[in-house]
């Protein structure tokens, strides 16, 4: 039942989204589709990032008809990409009905560094033959969360709700990331969601593809140390998102997560919830001020979660209530969540 009002939350989501469907590109010759993608706030490229990594490379893109047969193509971008959105014209090579999208990090190239999606949004040009239905729609990045794929947080909101970002990637640095996803405009267009039920989103309105359980296992089994390499010297806080479920999450990838609003700190390397040491915790807790755990009344059993040389990351007072923060760890500010 869980699953269900969570599926049947997800088209209530979509539908809520249409404004973000970019304009209807010009028609010319068999006509052709724009599609855009929106990525989580990344730390290498924005000052008011919320996410390390989420900028990688665009995918391939795909489109084909509903007849099965390939009828437009891009073929990816294999250098980073620089803004929190960005969007392709794709002509198609047949007027035809628009059948499904496809994302892909595994065709023409292997487009190796990852993007974490919070948006996926089409719109074909006006020359291209109906249904409506399939020729424009979006599709959030909370899709590959809800159907089991790797996720996090994206900083991205819209309508006042916190979009989820989904991993794309071909070689599942991520751990069960997608190398591909496969778009059916019908299922997912932005006429035809409204007539889904949220069982029919997983498999019939987006198909997904991951390396799989031995991948994901490698990927885990390999990642912890790069973890703490990748994401060791950054903090992510928030004051009303949930560590918890981030941390309880199998399928969640990203930096360690401190909540406000709950007192939990997870530890993305190892998957650990630490509630914020006070007068009353006992057992190993995590000492806010000093960016550490520790076991209380025992000094000598610290466990540092991430690179020594912690000072304090702030107290919460200096966090905007609605917006994420950044700080490494002497408690420089890196991102006020301002751009949110």
């Amino acid at each position: 039942m869980v699953f269900i009002y969570k599926m049947a939350e997800a088209v209530a989501l979509i539908t809520s989204l249409v404004g973000l469907i970019p304009s209807s590109p010009s028609h010319k010759d068999q006509g052709r589709v724009t599609v855009r993608i929106w990525n989580g706030r990344d730390g290498r490229n924005h000052p008011d990032s919320t996410l390390e990594g989420a900028s990688g490379h665009f995918p391939e893109i795909q489109i084909w008809d509903t007849a099965g047969k390939k009828n437009g193509e891009y073929a990816g971008y294999d250098s980073l990409i620089s803004n929190t959105q960005y969007s392709v014209d794709v002509p198609l090579t047949r007027n035809s009905q628009i059948g499904n999208i496809w994302l892909l990090t595994r065709g023409r190239r292997y487009l190796s560094d990852a993007i974490c999606f919070a948006t996926v949004a089409w719109q074909a040009s006006d020359n291209v033959p109906p249904p409506d239905s399939s020729n424009s729609g979006v599709v959030p990045g909370d899709i590959l969360y809800l159907c089991g794929y790797a996720w996090n947080y994206s900083g991205q909101s819209r309508n006042g709700r916190s979009l989820r970002c989904g991993w794309l990637d071909a070689d599942n640095t991520a751990a069960n990331s997608a190398y591909f996803v496969n778009i059916n405009g019908g299922v997912m267009g932005n006429d035809g969601i409204v007539h889904q039920e949220g069982k029919n989103l997983c498999g019939l309105g987006v198909g997904v593809a991951s390396g799989g359980s031995h991948a994901r296992k490698r990927a885990l089994d390999g990642h912890r140390d790069e973890h703490k390499k990748s994401f060791g010297n950054r903090a992510r806080v928030h004051s009303t998102l949930s560590a918890i479920d981030l941390c309880d999450s199998p399928t969640s990838w990203g930096s360690s997560f401190y909540s406000i609003k709950e007192g939990v700190f997870c530890d993305m390397s190892t998957k650990t919830k630490y509630k914020k040491c006070d007068g009353n915790t006992t057992g190993t807790c995590f000492a806010y001020e000093s960016n550490e755990a520790t076991r209380k009344r025992d000094a000598t059993s610290k466990i540092v979660l991430m690179n020594p040389g912690a000072v304090s990351i702030a107290t919460p007072q200096e966090f905007i209530a609605e917006y994420f923060t950044i700080m490494d760890l002497n408690g420089t500010v890196i991102d006020d969540g301002k751009g949110i």
